[in-house]
């Protein structure tokens, strides 16, 4: 929620809140400047699927371990969102492994 001002938007993606799904991106009481290259999407990618694909499996596991370490939040290979590609990553990648 923005009380008031501008939002800055500029490539960045927008997924699951499409019209009429209930869901709102953003609440704001000011302007939206839009820099381009914005995506809104209905369904949100599933987060395991690092080359983007549409299924989980061993290409996606090899890019983790490529990515293991530190990056930043939700980055390729960061499930949880922690800043880093460890393990609680690796075992939510397996617990999607064939979607």
């Amino acid at each position: 929620y923005c009380e008031s001002g501008t939002l800055s938007l500029g490539d960045s993606t927008f997924c699951g809140a499409g019209v009429g799904t209930g869901y709102a991106v953003f609440a704001l009481n000011g302007e939206i400047l839009d820099l381009g290259g914005n995506v809104f999407l209905d369904d949100c990618p599933n987060p395991c699927d690092i080359d983007l694909d549409g299924t989980v499996g061993g290409s996606d596991l090899g890019l983790m371990l490529a990515l293991w370490g530190p990056t930043y939040p939700n980055g390729p290979g960061d499930i949880d969102g922690n800043s880093k590609v460890d393990g609680a990553d690796l075992g939510l990648l397996l617990a999607c492994w064939g979607g």
